[in-house]
């Protein structure tokens, strides 16, 4: 049975930018016990069998950057701007672009202690039934937007952790990956867990679920394609990887699903085959996969930090048809409901939220607030507003401000993840 808590946090919808870091919060010690600290890092990569592919890991270049420019005793850092690693001029000058007016800041902050600050994981999603899933440590929660509620869906054990999480296109079915390799399927509505799966040897970061087909991806290299109605008959493993699977998403009507991964490559797959229909290589890993509702076949990837593009695919023809640098590693993208946009979110040195024209990938607004990579992003159901969560320990909402009213923008809501957290803990 699914425990429910409501819990109240000071309002921080009114606070200025600068407010935010001073917010009260409990975040518990890391310090307290090192076997716990130590059972809870993630290692940094799958080691290699195939001598052709080169180790290449996220977090490790993220360290080393901030260890360059933070160790530089020579110069006084006054402000991200001085930092070493540069972004493309025209970008800035991009940003004068405005269609609209969008808020500069978000309009509700939740703690979220626990949130994993590791690029390969996925484990914040926002379900068409208003309900925000976020892996906090090792426990799976639900937040309702319009009756501010948090519910517990699952709690792992000790030294397990949340580390993929995927609804369905109901918001009923929410799958459930972990550090252990297992796959957990919760049916919302009945408040249990319908099916487990242990295919998988290493952590499952990345999960997609369309209709009854259940695509899973591991560091394992492997992705696992399921037909939940079968439980515990595999329909098909797909092994073209040769390094973590950190980026799955299906296409809108289920035709396709689009694969990333550690080894920079992106893969397009029909699952009515088991071999690719377009591969492409990218310079970095592959996370931020997104699929166009408007444009059939329109897919977009982003990629790390050695690659920092986003680049815009046409699948019927397998071909590219737009790219641009963003001068930083690109963690999360997806498609607007509402216009012809693209939202990406990025990692250091700016660690920043980008809206782009999708004609000529052309940048028309900057959204700033997070003190660290903006590692998750996820959009509301009626696509107004967006949530991103980075290894700063909170989640933050925006307002996209398309001019379509929705009575629940008015609606209080106060919540604090903190002491649900606590609980994972124990």
């Amino acid at each position: 049975m699914i425990s429910r808590m409501t819990f109240s946090m000071n309002n921080l919808d009114e606070a200025e930018t600068e407010c935010f870091r001073n917010n009260d919060r409990f975040i518990p010690s890391r310090s307290f016990n090192d076997e716990f600290a130590s059972n809870y890092k993630i290692s940094s990569c799958t080691s290699m069998t195939d001598i052709d592919e080169l180790p290449n890991n996220e977090n490790v270049h993220y360290e080393k950057i901030l260890n360059q420019n933070f160790s530089n005793k020579k110069k006084s850092l006054q402000s991200m701007t001085d930092l070493d690693f540069k972004v493309e001029e025209n970008l800035n000058a991009q940003q004068s672009i405005h269609n609209r007016q969008i808020p500069k800041v978000p309009f509700k902050i939740l703690d979220a202690p626990l949130l994993q600050d590791d690029f390969y994981l996925n484990v914040v999603d926002w379900g068409k039934s208003d309900l925000l899933a976020v892996g906090l440590g090792n426990a799976a929660y639900t937040w309702s937007y319009k009756t501010n509620t948090i519910d517990k869906i699952s709690q792992l054990e000790e030294f397990n952790l949340v580390t993929g999480i995927g609804w369905d296109q109901t918001g009923q079915l929410l799958g459930v990956g972990t550090l252990h390799g297992r796959v957990q399927l919760w049916d919302i509505n009945k408040n249990q867990n319908i099916a487990t799966f242990d295919d998988h040897y290493e952590r499952v970061g990345s999960l997609s679920i369309f209709n009854n087909l259940l695509i899973t991806g591991s560091r394992d290299k492997a992705i696992k394609l399921r037909d939940i109605r079968m439980h515990k008959r595999l329909v098909a493993t797909y092994k073209n990887h040769k390094q973590e699977v950190c980026g799955l998403k299906w296409s809108p009507d289920g035709q396709y699903f689009a694969s990333g991964g550690n080894d920079n490559n992106l893969f397009v797959y029909s699952p009515k085959t088991i071999h690719p229909l377009m591969k492409k290589k990218h310079k970095a890993a592959v996370k931020a996969i997104a699929w166009s509702n408007k444009t059939s076949g329109l897919l977009a990837s982003g990629a790390g930090t050695a690659d920092k593009c986003v680049r815009l695919w046409q699948v019927g023809e397998r071909k590219l048809v737009g790219l641009r640098d963003t001068g930083s590693q690109i963690c999360n993208i997806i498609f607007s409901k509402h216009s012809d946009e693209l939202i990406t979110t990025h990692g250091f040195s700016n660690n920043e939220i980008n809206i782009w024209q999708l004609k000529g990938l052309k940048k028309s607004h900057t959204l700033l607030g997070h003190s660290s990579r903006v590692l998750y992003l996820s959009m509301s159901p009626d696509g107004e507003k967006i949530v991103t969560g980075a290894g700063d320990e909170t989640l933050r909402f925006w307002n996209l401000n398309y001019p379509i009213p929705h009575e629940y923008n008015k609606v209080e809501r106060k919540l604090n993840f903190s002491e649900m957290s606590l609980n994972a803990m124990r």
